[in-house]
């Protein structure tokens, strides 16, 4: 199972959680997963890959999208999955998108990051002992597929 191990710096015009999220895009790019949408450039920077899954015909939506409040201190990212993708709609408008915020920071951001097929798990310290961790993509489920048929979970 790839995994990278690093750390981001920046300062509140350039914040490390931008950083954080091209490190995962280009980290599961170069990993087998599909870049679907991007967008690196705006306040707002978000990213949607589509993951093969175990089998190669089982794929996974997800995403990572970053927001912030320099006013209030807090620069953080969401970790995301949805059902399916749709070009013609927005990042935040994939069919039933779920999301859940990660708080991160924009001065350093130390990071582990773990993927495969079918998800993509990480941990990052903030400060001086904070830890925060996102996991986005399939699970194992203690069900059958008619009860449980697309296994996703974001945390």
């Amino acid at each position: 199972m790839p995994h990278t191990i690093g750390y981001v710096t920046g300062t509140t015009s350039d914040p490390a959680h931008y950083k954080f999220l091209d490190v995962v895009r280009n980290f599961a790019v170069a990993n087998g997963w599909e870049q679907l949408m991007y967008d690196g450039t705006s306040d707002n920077r978000y990213v949607f890959l589509r993951g093969p899954g175990l089998t190669g015909n089982d794929p996974v939506w997800v995403g990572l999208d970053t927001y912030q409040s320099v006013s209030s201190g807090y620069y953080n990212v969401a970790v995301g999955v949805a059902t399916g993708y749709l070009s013609s709609q927005t990042y935040y408008n994939q069919p039933q998108m779920k999301r859940i915020g990660t708080p991160l920071f924009y001065d350093r951001i130390d990071y582990w990051i773990s993927l495969n097929a079918q998800r993509i798990v990480f941990v990052c310290k903030v400060g001086q002992s904070y830890y925060e961790h996102g996991y986005m993509g399939k699970f194992i489920p203690y069900c059958s597929p008619l009860q449980y048929p697309y296994p996703v979970f974001v945390g």
